[in-house]
Order: C-alpha cells, then structure tokens, then sequence
C-alpha cells in the first residue's frame, strides 16, 4: 500500500513539474517572440530614420518577397494613439522636410541635459529619457496591445520575408556563389545544437589567423558568416570595419579618377581601395540594423570611417549625433564638437563646448576649443562685414551713376557704417588671436592654429596695401608652424600669387593641374557650405539647398542690384556662389531665392549620372533623394 502511495504521489509531483515545465516554457517561447518583435521595431524605426527605409533589401534579392514596408506601415498606424504625444523638434524631420512617423520620433529620445550631468565609473553618458521610452515601448512588443501585429511579425520572419532581421540559413554559409561547397572550418554540428555564438567565436578566430597571415580575401567572407551566425557580436563589426578601411587599404594607393567608377548611391568615385570604405561603411550600418542602441558602430562610422578616410564631416556629425543620444563615453561628445567647427558650424560647436566644460570643469581640451570657436567666429563677422561694405560701396556707384542723389546718400553713410564697423571687427579679431598667441609665449606647445591665423590676419593687411610677396612668406611660414593650416595656407599663396601677378612655381602648375583634374569628377557632388548641404540637379543644371521642397524663389541675378542689395541684409549670400556653378536655390532668412549665375553649371563627369534630387521636385518631377 505505501508503495503505490509512494508511486502515485512521484508520478503526481511528476505530472505538475511536466505541467509546470510546458508553462514555462511556453512563457520562455513568448518571451522570446515578443524579443524578436521588439528588436525588430528598435531596428525597423532606426533604419527608417537613418537610411528611409525601415529594412535593407540584400543585394541579388526582389524586393516584393519581403514585408518590411507593409508592416511598419501597420507599427505606424497601430502606435500612433499608443504613444503620448510628444512636442516637434528640429530632428524630427527627414532631409526633405517631412516629419518622422510618431514611433520612429518617440524611439529618438531628445538631448537629456540632465544625461551630461550623470556619469557612471567608466566614464558613460546615460540618457534616462531614452531608457524610459525603450521600456515602454517594449511594454507594447509583448503586451496585447501590438498582439496581432506580433504574430503577423514573427508568421513573415519565419518565412524568411524580414529584410531588417538577421536570419540564419546554415546552407548558405556553406554555398559558394557557384553553388559548391566552401572550405571553411567551422562545424555544422556548431549550428544545429544551438551553439550559434560559439561557432561565431570560432569563425573569429580564424578571422584573425588569416589577419596576420595576410590574407585579407579571406576575412571578408568569413567576418560576413560570423555575424550571421551572432548578429550581436558588435565587436566582430567593429574590427572587421576596421581591418576594411585601415588594413585593406594600407599599402594601397588611391586610385587615379580615371580609373575609378561612379556610384550613385554613395555619390562617390571609386576604386579598389576607396571600395573597401564603402564596404567598412555597409558592414558598420548592417551592425547599426542588428544592434540599434550600440553608440560604438555609430562613432566608428561617424568617426574612424567618415571623417578620418573620407573626409566627409556631414555623414560624421549624423552618426556622432545618434551616438551621443545613447549611453556614450565622454570623448564622444568631444569628437562631435571638434568636426562641428570643422564643417564651420561654429555656434552649435561652440555650445557644445561650453556644455561640455560646465560639466566637466577641469577638462583642458574645452577652454582651448571655445577659445578657437570664438575666434573663428569673430572672422567670419569680420568677412561678412566685408562683404556687406563691399556690396554698399557698388550700390553707391551705381546710385551716383543713375544721377539719384537720394539714394546715392543713404548708401554713401550706409557704406561709411559698414567699413567703420569692419575695420572695428578686424582690430577686435587681430588683438584677440594676438592674445592667445601672447598667452602662449615661451611655451613649447603653443597653440599653432592661433599662430596661423594671426599669421593670415598679418597676411591680409599686406595684401590690402599691394605687398604680395611680403604677404606670401607669411602666410607660408605660418603653413610650417600649423599642419591644420597646410592646405588653406597654400591655396592662399596661390591666390596671392594671381592676384599678384606672380609665376607660378612648377609644382604649384602641377598642383593645379590636379586640382582641375579632380574637379571634373567631384564639381558636383555634395558640398557643405556653412553647414548648409547643397545638392546638383542634372535635371535642370541647378544647386539645391538640402530642405527645399518646390517653394515659391524670389529670382536674383548676379551682379544686380537685387544682388548686391541681398548682399547687404544677408552678407553670408555670397559664400556659396563662390562654390558652387550655375544657378543656386537657397534659402536666406525665412525666404528662398534662386540665384541666376553669370554662366551656367560647368560640364562634369557626372552628368547624366547623379540620382534625380527630391529638392528638384517642382520644377522636374524627380522621385526620391537618395539616402
């Protein structure tokens, strides 16, 4: 009797850890699902923010097999009455002006002031704001409130139609494109018992075997199955980005322009070794689609990638902005503020700078960057100045030449303000790098990029009074004491030397002979001026301020008085006319113009290449700008 009682109370306590266990698991099931769903919705909103669109389509793939539009459209729609609403900023608009969809806004957490003040021990930015939101919104992946969508989500992705969502298909990592067999070494047993992240350490290794063999054709492959197999290995996208656009590249020179290709997509000419960016530049956004909220791929992109081989400061200032949203290490913010200066947005540098010292007061670096973005700001009033004199002085002349005594003298005191005024801002500006210049005195580390700009300031006075030659060794010697003067300075000489009327030297013959060569590839690419992107139109031969949308344009010729008049309300008119070809679209104050060039766009290699521009809409029906 005890026996059976024995046995009856095993197989019951048995039967409900069987029960207990089925629950469980099917818990751990939903869990999961519900994991998936909300990654996918961290990854679809930052994909469409980022690159419009919310999932990449592999290339050799047709586009109608996956669902990645349909349901983020559903996401869209089913969340707009879940999401509180949240006030509009300046962010959450696209590069054509058409505000972000609510869940995409809502997953974008504003700049936390509050983040800058907390830090952790390893020196990481925290944006609470961020965390909350990202709770709640997988409060809604899991919850009854997306449950359909969830199903239809997890239903499409097993079904291998989610594009945005790292799918494994083990056959493939062992097909060549011929459809054989690879030689790699890594074990299918690895796969089928579910050690998928074990078999990506391993792949790792031999990733790096082949480094330090030499074998760079090897790698490629290979960091390609390894993230597969780990979506969330962040530091195989990060080295393997790396071994791209560092090591690949290393004993590679770059190609000349007429061996490279033009591709639209990245509005880019290429060649071998300028291909092995683009392809650092892809691997880095398929790790941004797999791991959203990881700032390290946004700063290699933005940084390592962007800014140090391209040179490219808008797409690094884009991704070192998305970096800082997320919980970042302090010298993040510190790059980001010192390539703003670089694309000559001086005020947001400058503030940020400032922001950075309040809350790091014994920081060195930001006394010194506050103190250039001041000075760099009190040079350009000074040119702007100048140009507004300018454009009084020949308003004048026209005005006496018309025999309109009237109008000649309110130009004639408008003229005498503006000089005064430049004259006042030039002194202001000499004395001030002349201090810090000064405070640098008997130091070994003076600051160079003070010195040089003291140096162009010297080198203006003189040219102003017809010294040429006295003003070319100023400016060359300052080029010897500041590399961050290098470039600038010699095309000053340059100029110094045409204005002058002074032969050229042979290799500056050749230098130009390069720069003319270069521009027939690059004259109209995109160009940051101020800021400010500007975009070519084949279409209509035509620059376009990057957020016109078909506007009404007050038209403008060159060297009218309409012109010159501009001139002096907004002096900062002049700058991209001195840049960019042909007719200009832009924007001045709350109105756009369309300035009429005296010539029209130049020719260029890529005409009748470039990507129909969004901007041009109105006026030639073009579809969509490219990402």
């Amino acid at each position: 009797m005890n026996n059976r009682l024995t046995a009856a109370v095993l197989w019951a306590v048995l039967l409900v850890c069987l029960t207990l266990g089925a629950i469980q698991g099917n818990r751990v099931q939903q869990l999961r699902d519900a994991e998936s769903f909300y990654r996918w919705i961290m990854s679809a909103s930052t994909q469409f923010r980022l690159f419009g669109e919310p999932g990449h389509v592999p290339d050799g793939e047709d586009p109608k097999k996956y669902r990645d539009e349909e349901l983020f459209q559903k996401l869209v729609e089913q969340t707009d009455s879940l999401i509180p609403e949240i006030p509009e900023s300046d962010t959450d608009y696209d590069q054509n002006q058409n505000l972000l969809p609510k869940v995409v806004r809502y997953l974008t957490a504003p700049k936390d002031p509050e983040a800058e003040k907390s830090e952790l021990e390893v020196g990481e930015i925290v944006s609470e704001e961020q965390v909350r939101r990202d709770t709640e919104m997988w409060g809604y992946a899991k919850g009854p409130e997306l449950a359909e969508l969830r199903t239809e989500f997890l239903q499409a992705m097993r079904e291998g139609r989610v594009s945005s969502v790292a799918v494994l298909n083990p056959t493939d990592l062992y097909q060549s494109k011929e459809g054989e067999l690879s030689k790699g070494q890594v074990s299918l047993a690895n796969i089928f018992f579910g050690f998928r992240k074990m078999a990506a350490n391993l792949v790792w290794l031999e990733v790096d075997r082949y480094f330090h063999m030499g074998q760079i054709h090897r790698m490629v492959p290979l960091m390609k199955t390894c993230v597969l197999l780990d979506p969330g290995f962040v530091d195989a996208y990060l080295l393997g980005a790396w071994h791209l656009s560092y090591n690949a590249t290393a004993n590679l020179e770059d190609t000349p322009w007429t061996l490279r290709k033009f591709y639209p997509q990245y509005y880019a000419w290429m060649g071998e070794k300028e291909s092995f960016y683009y392809n650092g530049i892809e691997f880095l956004k398929s790790g941004i689609r797999n791991n959203p909220r990881n700032y390290k791929l946004y700063f290699d992109l933005g940084y390592s990638i962007y800014e140090n081989k391209l040179n490219d400061h808008p797409n690094a200032i884009k991704y070192l902005k998305e970096a800082i949203r997320l919980d970042h290490d302090r010298w993040v913010r510190r790059q980001l503020y010192r390539i703003l200066g670089e694309n000559d947005q001086l005020e947001e540098s400058l503030q940020g700078w400032r922001a950075y010292l309040e809350w790091q007061p014994t920081n060195e670096i930001a006394p010194r960057f506050i103190k250039l973005m001041e000075g760099r700001i009190n040079d350009r009033s000074v040119t702007w100045k100048s140009e507004q004199a300018k454009a009084a002085e020949e308003l004048l002349r026209r005005a006496e030449a018309a025999g309109d005594t009237a109008k000649a003298d309110v130009w004639r005191a408008n003229a005498a303000a503006a000089q005064a005024e430049e004259q006042q801002l030039f002194t202001q500006s000499r004395e001030f790098w002349q201090k810090l210049v000064n405070e640098d005195a008997g130091q070994l580390n003076k600051d160079t990029f003070a010195v040089a700009r003291l140096a162009r300031i010297k080198a203006e006075q003189l040219r102003r009074q017809g010294l040429y030659l006295e003003a070319i060794v100023e400016v060359d010697r300052a080029r010897w004491e500041s590399n961050e003067f290098w470039d600038q300075g010699t095309h000053l000489m340059l100029e110094y030397k045409r204005e002058g009327n002074i032969p050229l030297q042979v290799t500056e013959l050749r230098q130009l002979d390069r720069e003319a060569q270069a521009a027939e590839y690059t004259i109209h690419l995109p160009k940051s001026i101020d800021g400010k992107m500007f975009y070519f139109s084949d279409a209509d031969r035509t620059w376009y301020q990057e957020g016109y949308q078909g506007d009404s344009t007050t038209p403008v010729q060159a060297n009218s008085d309409a012109w010159y008049e501009l001139l002096w309300e907004h002096p900062e008119a002049t700058t991209p006319t001195k840049t960019l070809d042909g007719p200009i679209v832009y924007r001045m104050g709350d109105v756009w113009y369309r300035y009429e060039a005296s010539e029209p766009a130049k020719a260029a290699k890529t005409d009748g290449l470039l990507l129909p521009l969004a901007f041009a809409k109105a006026a030639t029906g073009a579809a969509k700008n490219p990402s």
